[in-house]
């Protein structure tokens, strides 16, 4: 399967590839990238480095993902398409080879026919030397859950005991805060059965 042939069938699945912001980063201390830097790093890795990151096959019926926003990624090749699993891949950096290691196949035209027709959980594919064509949010109110440093101390519900020292939570951010992060971008989500953009228009990021 050539790359094109790979486009128009995402784009007649109505089909996203995304890459999302977790938003459980509480376990990963004052080194965790938390958005929009871990989607800008994500986007570096794609687009220069050709370094992998793993991320879902999505489309209107079938909206599984690991974060309410995240980078839609085009692949610029098939190969750029390292492995294909129709569940949750539990993938890992390899430290060794600085590639990514978990279940899943090499890209095979089966391999993306079983993405739609067997996918039982995150259709996780993992992608490198990619573009980035927009930003995904899952809430058709352009509005999602992300982790972020909290101070206890400006909570409502703060108390002495509580102590003083940060620490990752989430809170929303919304369409005006997204569209700023990532200015040169479309913004998309699905409605009515449609790839559309934030004013509502049905958009083919692939095509």
């Amino acid at each position: 399967m050539a790359v094109t042939k790979l486009l128009e069938e995402l784009t007649a699945r109505k089909a996203l590839i995304v890459h999302c912001s977790r938003p459980g980063k509480g376990n990963e201390g004052e080194d965790a990238l938390l958005f929009p830097d871990d989607m800008s790093k994500a986007i570096r890795l794609c687009d220069i480095e050709k370094r992998e990151v793993c991320c879902s096959v999505i489309w209107p019926n079938h909206i599984k993902t690991f974060g309410d926003v995240g980078i839609v990624l085009k692949p610029r090749s098939t190969e750029s398409v390292t492995m294909i699993c129709t569940t949750d891949g539990g993938t890992s950096l390899d430290p060794k080879t600085g590639r990514r290691i978990g279940a899943g196949d090499p890209f095979s035209q089966q391999g993306v026919a079983d993405t739609f027709e067997d996918s039982t959980g995150y259709n996780e594919w993992n992608i490198d030397d990619a573009d980035t064509v927009g930003i995904f949010v899952k809430n058709p109110n352009f509005c999602a859950v992300v982790a972020t440093w909290i101070d206890p101390t400006q909570l409502d519900e703060y108390e002495p005991i509580m102590g003083v020292e940060h620490f990752i939570g989430s809170h929303i951010v919304k369409l005006k805060e997204i569209a700023t992060a990532f200015p040169s971008l479309p913004i998309l989500t699905f409605w009515d059965g449609e790839i559309v953009d934030h004013q509502g228009k049905i958009v083919s990021p692939y095509e």
